[in-house]
């Protein structure tokens, strides 16, 4: 409660679910968003209709991310989830640069 440490979660987590739904709206890959507080996903498709995994691709976007320094685990029977679990002591700034990873890897994927 001191620390204020729910508040900075439930912050972190909007600030994801808004970045996560302008990159579902650019990108047709992304089928879906899910998650609570600072624990969010992203599960990638390779069409939004059938919702066929894009597990190949899930792979490419997590190889990218790790050779620009963003770690992204992936989840789900198919690795086609790509898991963001925040640790609560990231600034904004670090929060922003990783999505910017992020969304970089999609867009090149």
């Amino acid at each position: 409660e001191e620390e204020k440490l729910l508040d900075r979660a439930l912050k972190i987590g909007e600030r994801l679910k808004e970045r996560f739904l302008q990159m579902k709206n650019k990108y047709p890959l992304i089928g879906e968003i899910r998650g609570i507080g600072a624990m969010r996903a992203i599960e990638l498709v390779k069409d939004r209709k059938t919702k066929e995994p894009a597990t190949q691709e899930t792979a490419e976007i997590v190889q990218e991310c790790l050779k620009n320094g963003v770690f992204v685990p992936t989840a789900g029977i198919n690795k086609n989830i790509l898991r963001m679990l925040v640790s609560i002591e990231i600034t904004d700034e670090q929060l922003d640069e990783a999505l910017d990873v992020l969304e970089r890897a999609i867009a090149k994927v």
